[in-house]
């Protein structure tokens, strides 16, 4: 039987029956049909999309806006509907300015060369390959068969902050590729690499910057990656007409500090009515400094002070959308693998909660994901051999 062969001939080559170019070419010919089944997740995931997923695509409208604005030498950080009616878009109803650091300004300045019917393509193609992404980063920790990284894979890009985050062109997506990025190359002692990706990272939104503290405590270099990154982005960002660094905060804490939007699952919005938000956001953001401390002091291993953190990230924030949760699937991913019973149950009850349809997704439900995500790493067993390496302290 062919599959026979197949498997004997394998199991002959790894027992050392073959030589090195045997071993050599087996394993290039598993690579090419790893790599065709990413593909074929992508394609898979962008076709869903196109064929199911609303119209809207705001946020990445309003990014391009913004891109028009600098390129124009216009002020980016004043009304979204006074940029549409500016530059000719249907995007209507937004009279807030569209919060957006000047490093992530930067960054989307290539958008303003892209038509705005083409928006909804790129929204949806972009998405599909950044989860698609972000999975296979994630399952490096934890390999797997090519057919069931396949159906992780779809698994997670079918969930319903998934489709989301691609309808209306949100960065999530995106966010959780530099971070899982940023874990990978950290673990892998990649300093450089790692440093720029969390530096992107926290460019594009500023609620990941608690993980500095872990770059700072555990990879002194990648941190100085980082904010080299930061720094650099940033400051061209405020070379930019109009930009400043009181109007980058009045525009992003515009939108950060809005306890009564409806969509906003943060603490701040629910604890809004008894302090100011800025008081309680500040509070917030104190907290989750105190608790990363306290996480990079302990003797846990980096994978647990990392998703810790990042967890800690999520709930801290003074602004969560649900599609933010995708950030946290690579935790998710690590705790099936290696959290324990505990770690599994959290992550078999999280994927069961993103998985239900959105209109019965509760605003709110991505607190319990990420306190769940942190009481799963602490509760995690350390690492249980060489063939499981704890990266090195830079």
């Amino acid at each position: 039987m062919p599959g026979s062969g197949r498997s004997l001939a394998l199991a002959w080559a790894l027992s050392g029956g073959a030589g090195a170019n045997e071993r050599d070419a087996m394993g290039i010919a598993e690579r090419q049909v790893g790599t065709m089944v990413w593909i074929a997740a992508w394609v898979i995931l962008a076709a869903a999309y196109f064929i199911s997923a609303p119209e809207g695509t705001f946020d990445l409208r309003a990014d391009r806006l913004t891109a028009l604005a600098v390129l124009d030498g216009a002020d980016p950080y004043v009304a979204v509907d006074h940029l549409a009616h500016r530059y000719g878009s249907d995007l209507r109803g937004w009279t807030h300015v569209h919060p957006r650091t000047p490093g992530a300004l930067v960054l989307q300045t290539p958008l303003a060369m892209i038509p705005e019917s083409g928006l909804r393509y790129m929204a949806l193609a972009g998405s599909a390959l950044a989860i698609v992404a972000t999975v296979a980063v994630a399952l490096r920790v934890w390999p797997v068969r090519p057919l069931i990284g396949l159906a992780i894979c779809l698994g997670v890009g079918v969930t319903s902050v998934a489709v989301e985050a691609a309808a209306v062109g949100a960065q999530s997506s995106v966010l959780a590729l530099f971070l899982a990025v940023g874990w990978w190359r950290l673990r892998d002692g990649d300093d450089p690499w790692a440093g720029l990706a969390v530096g992107l990272a926290v460019t594009l939104k500023i609620f990941p910057w608690l993980l500095l503290i872990v770059l700072l405590a555990r990879r002194k270099q990648a941190a100085g990656a980082a904010v080299v990154t930061l720094g650099a982005l940033n400051g061209v960002g405020l070379l930019i007409p109009g930009v400043t660094l009181t109007g980058a905060f009045d525009a992003v804490s515009s939108a950060n500090l809005s306890a009564s939007a409806g969509l906003n699952a943060s603490a701040a919005r629910y604890l809004g009515e008894s302090l100011p938000v800025e008081v309680l956001s500040l509070g917030l953001a104190a907290a989750g400094a105190a608790a990363a401390v306290a996480f990079t002091s302990s003797k846990w291993d980096f994978d647990r002070q990392w998703f810790a953190v990042l967890a800690v990230s999520v709930a801290v924030s003074p602004l969560i959308w649900r599609h933010y949760a995708l950030v946290l699937i690579p935790a998710l991913i690590w705790l099936w693998a290696r959290g324990g019973r505990t770690g599994m149950a959290i992550a078999v009850v999280a994927a069961l909660c993103l998985l239900v349809p959105m209109p019965l997704v509760s605003v709110w439900l991505i607190l319990p994901v990420a306190v769940g995500v942190a009481v799963g790493a602490a509760t995690a067993r350390p690492p249980a051999s060489a063939a499981d390496p704890e990266p090195a302290i830079a």
